[in-house]
């Protein structure tokens, strides 16, 4: 899924583990583009900002910092728990299909049609 030389972006990339294990694997000649409203600390190789991915223009903003559409998509986001089960739940799935619906945005035409 990682290849050498892909764009890639990062959903609610801090701390910035998954950055660092893209940038190993799609190599110096790939792209990485780590989103989140959390700061997070440089990392070589990959460049952050520090925006929501449910802004309207968001997806506009990634492609323009890409250059391009995306290849891969990552993301290991959670909502913030309130403890409560079955609200803790329904905040998940909610961001899960958000982040489902901004990468169909994103991604090129063939990485939205390749089964992964």
């Amino acid at each position: 899924m990682l290849k050498s030389g892909a764009r890639v972006v990062d959903l609610g990339a801090a701390p910035g583990g998954w950055c660092q294990v893209a940038r190993k694997r799609i190599g110096e000649h790939g792209r990485i583009v780590a989103i989140d409203i959390l700061p997070m600390d440089p990392i070589g190789g990959v460049e952050f900002a520090r925006i929501d991915f449910l802004d309207p223009d968001a997806p506009e903003k990634l492609r323009a910092m890409l250059g391009g559409p995306a290849d891969v998509v990552l993301s290991d986001m959670a909502a913030n728990a309130t403890g409560h089960r079955q609200t803790d739940h329904l905040k998940i799935v909610a961001l899960v299909e958000a982040a489902a619906e901004f990468a169909r945005e994103v991604l090129s035409p063939a990485a939205r049609s390749s089964p992964r």
